[in-house]
């Protein structure tokens, strides 16, 4: 659902869900029983359920990584996170199990290289035009412990801001004994009935795998059949405009001198571009020179 004018913005929305203990403990019983993480076997599954909408067998999703993989950053403040594309290869209508294989390779190659930028993996020549953010998929394992403060009570309260980073972006965690996820879209590109679907047809999904997991990935049962519809979600590139006028002229020349890459349009992203935050310092710190103008980092 692109915007009337053809770019896509960050607005979004989200939508949550709860997979059952039972669903749950098969898809760890089933990880183990194929030498995967529950990470793999989610992130198989999830390409699985874009593969039958797209029918695009090259997936490629990013995963964050902590980043602290020295001791030397233990102990520091900061962020040291770091953003991993996973390539995946689902030609050949493979079976589920076949493709946690594939998966859990191109994971292994990624997770052994973690302090690679994604900007430098963006700058190789044949990957310049290519975006490397759009799908985005997350296990959150990291513990939460409860703040105790003598005769307060605390509560976490979840609020969204209404925006989304990437066009499709699956966030899951363990809760107890069930598996609790969110999905984040941005609302330019998909209705609000689409993910609702989609989430259904993935819930169905797990339980189709658990239940016979050597079947091929365009046997697995669907709750909904999903009606012909194509989507750029994952591997589209978007459309180029050059700069209209001087100024926007002048702002990209100095993006593309920053980010190393051209051309750049105005209705390119920066971040889909291979850009991060010290990049992003960079880039201001020459607008303000440019224009003797001092912009907070959010209107980037």
């Amino acid at each position: 659902k692109p915007s009337q004018s053809g770019a896509v913005s960050y607005r979004g929305d989200r939508q949550s869900f709860v997979l059952s203990e039972e669903l749950t403990q098969a898809l760890k019983s089933l990880s183990q029983q194929y030498g995967a993480t529950l990470f793999i076997t989610l992130l198989a599954a999830f390409k699985t359920i874009l593969y039958r909408y797209t029918g695009q067998d090259d997936l490629l999703l990013c995963s964050p990584i902590a980043g602290r993989t020295r001791s030397e950053t233990e102990a520091l403040i900061g962020y040291f996170n770091n953003v991993l594309p996973l390539r995946t290869d689902l030609s050949g209508n493979p079976s589920f199990v076949a493709l946690i294989d594939r998966v859990h390779r191109v994971a292994n190659e990624a997770f052994d290289r973690p302090d690679v930028p994604l900007q430098q993996i963006a700058e190789l020549p044949n990957l310049a035009r290519t975006p490397l953010s759009r799908g985005m998929f997350a296990l959150q394992n990291s513990p939460s412990d409860s703040l105790i403060l003598s005769g307060i009570t605390v509560t976490d309260l979840d609020i969204h801001n209404g925006t989304a980073n990437f066009d499709l972006s699956l966030s899951m965690e363990e809760k107890g004994k069930m598996l609790a996820g969110v999905l984040f879209y941005k609302t330019d590109r998909f209705e609000d009935a689409t993910i609702a679907e989609l989430l259904a047809n993935f819930q169905a999904l797990l339980a189709s795998i658990v239940a016979n997991p050597q079947q091929q990935l365009s046997a697995i049962t669907l709750a909904i059949q999903p009606v012909d519809r194509t989507t750029d979600a994952i591997e589209s590139k978007p459309t180029y405009v050059a700069p209209r006028n001087f100024q926007e002229a002048q702002l990209v020349k100095i993006w593309e001198t920053v980010l190393n890459l051209q051309p750049i349009g105005i209705h390119d992203n920066f971040f889909a571009l291979g850009g991060h935050s010290l990049l992003a310092v960079q880039l201001f710190a020459q607008i303000e020179k440019h224009y003797d103008l001092n912009l907070p980092l959010a209107t980037l």
